[in-house]
């Protein structure tokens, strides 16, 4: 029984030690890895995951994705009777597919209460494959082409091993943080002055890297997550000034011998200025370049919302709807929070809206401002952080409903959640 325990835990990791890697290969590769995951989990666990207490945030978020399918039924009904050109039954299809999502986390928070997650193996592989990401854009940057023969085509980014996908800097936020807390919580750095060493040059690496590969926004949260923990946390907090040091002296470097990364950088703080600033003014010319595609595009999801504000138009009904309000409509807004009014409107909003809030009450507030068990645990960490990022509302951003952003939405999420109610542990 042993035996088959530790196989059964051996090969359940295996597959969550595959899932930052998976990013690298691509959408379907993330596909195949979660499907077996989940398949594969319920296989070895039955409803046994489906046994763990339950806890408010739970019944949440099955609450969103009910509604996500009522939503979903509902307007493909519409369509069918009401509309009269050809009914597509993506909008339910996609809906259909998304409530994996649901399985996906309800097996991760079991398998994270039940302690049969490896988090050194996935520390490990997430922060072994940020490095490798940082390594493949310097060899792209020094000879043209990285090691998968991706050649660096656009002088302003890189794309590194995602080929033709511009993304190498948001893969560096989301998974790089892991690579920081790999040796301190599961390693004993026994010099103080190697480890120092060791960690100032992954600094570089990890910065230099999102630097060159040019995806803007991802680079800033990034220095906002790295920023944060070392003023939060009251152990790293010394080490603040050495982080600005480097930061800035990487940035110098880069802008220095790259200027093409500069102007694209100076580029974004301009446009971002500006455009804020009319915003608030309410003075918006849309001849005027700087409203570039991404600010077009999160007006047509405004416009698109208004359409139906109380419950949208389902998952991925953007686009369809979209070019009847708007011209050259985009598949989404490129913002999580207008994609998600313009597809599940204000009751689908709010819903997100609490979840997001009690996993900010749960981590932050519990951590930081109450100081309850939950400051012992360290694990959690890189995880809050993390996903602070990835639903801040000012940046643009990928489909909230796509594979990738899904998985690693929900992956970030259920780890937090599942740790924030094991206040007992402390590594």
């Amino acid at each position: 029984m042993l035996f088959q325990k530790l196989n059964k835990t051996n090969f359940i990791n295996l597959l969550f030690f595959l899932i930052p890697i998976s990013f690298i290969a691509g959408n379907l590769i993330i596909n195949l890895n979660i499907i077996l995951f989940i398949i594969i989990g319920a296989i070895f666990y039955k409803f046994e995951i489906f046994k763990i207490k339950l806890v408010f945030i739970d019944k949440i978020i099955i609450v969103f994705f009910l509604y996500t399918l009522i939503i979903g039924i509902t307007n493909n009904l519409y369509n069918y009777y009401y509309e009269s050109s050809a009914v597509e039954f993506k909008v339910i299809t996609k809906t259909l597919t998304y409530l994996r999502f649901l399985f996906f986390y309800f097996l991760i928070r079991f398998l994270v209460l039940k302690e049969i997650i490896n988090f050194k193996f996935f520390f490990t592989s997430a922060g072994l494959s940020a490095l490798f990401v940082c390594i493949d854009l310097i060899i792209q940057l020094t000879f043209g082409k990285d090691i998968f023969g991706y050649d660096s085509a656009y002088i302003r980014m890189l794309s590194g091993p995602f080929g033709d996908e511009w993304i190498a800097g948001s893969y560096l936020q989301r998974f790089s943080p892991f690579l920081f807390f790999l040796v301190p919580l599961f390693y004993n750095f026994k010099n103080k002055n190697i480890f120092k060493i060791f960690s100032a040059t992954l600094i570089i690496l990890v910065l230099f890297g999102a630097l060159i590969a040019g995806n803007r926004m991802p680079f800033f949260l990034l220095l906002m997550i790295l920023s944060l923990i070392l003023i939060l946390e009251n152990k790293s907090r010394k080490y603040l000034l050495h982080f600005i040091i480097i930061s800035s002296l990487v940035l110098i470097f880069v802008f220095k011998f790259k200027p093409s990364s500069y102007v694209h950088f100076n580029n974004f703080l301009t446009k971002s200025t500006k455009i804020f600033s009319a915003v608030i003014s309410s003075e918006k010319d849309f001849s005027d370049p700087v409203f570039n595609t991404h600010f077009k595009e999160f007006y047509s999801g405004y416009e698109t919302w208004k359409e139906s504000k109380f419950f949208g138009g389902g998952i991925k009904s953007f686009p369809q709807r979209c070019v009847k309000i708007v011209i050259n409509c985009a598949n989404h807004p490129h913002n999580y929070y207008l994609e998600i009014l313009s597809e599940l409107g204000l009751v689908g909003f709010l819903i997100l809206s609490i979840i997001f809030g009690l996993v900010i009450y749960d981590t932050f507030i519990r951590k930081y401002l109450i100081k309850d068990n939950l400051q012992n645990n360290n694990i959690i960490i890189p995880f809050m952080f993390l996903f602070l990022a990835e639903i801040f509302p000012f940046k643009t951003s990928g489909s909230f409903f796509t594979t990738a952003n899904a998985t690693y939405i929900f992956l970030v999420m259920a780890i937090t959640i599942a740790l924030s109610q094991s206040n007992d542990k402390k590594i």
